[in-house]
């Protein structure tokens, strides 16, 4: 399950997330990036329980890209999937292979704090 954060201040100035580092942090490039999230997700794979659940709380751009790795296409910068903030995401694994269950579930917010007006 991946859900994505809450509100942040970038969230708030509509600031551009996920696609540009905030000061101070080292550069990552698109291909870079995708690689990284990759990795992360074998490793949580490798060493999820064959019947167990494991939550993921990270940025719209990790979803983003875990997305299309699921779908089996590269991202290239380009996320065409709205993820809100806390929303709920679910990759399911059957028969050895990961399924999309669900993307983009806000059901459980109340309306009032759904204020994500830009793409995820």
């Amino acid at each position: 399950m991946l859900i994505r954060h809450g509100q942040s201040t970038w969230n708030e100035e509509h600031r551009i997330q996920g696609q540009l580092d905030p000061p101070l942090s080292e550069v990552e490039g698109q291909a870079d990036f995708d690689r990284r999230v990759a990795a992360a997700l074998d490793d949580i794979l490798r060493v999820q329980p064959p019947d167990g659940d494991v939550l993921v709380v990270t940025h719209g751009g990790v979803i983003q890209v875990a997305l299309h790795r699921i779908v089996g296409r590269p991202s290239r910068g380009l996320f065409p999937f709205k993820i809100q903030n806390a929303s709920i995401t679910l990759i399911e694994r059957r028969d050895g292979r990961s399924i999309i269950g669900g993307v983009n579930d806000i059901a459980h917010l109340e309306s009032s704090v759904v204020t994500e007006v830009g793409p995820g």
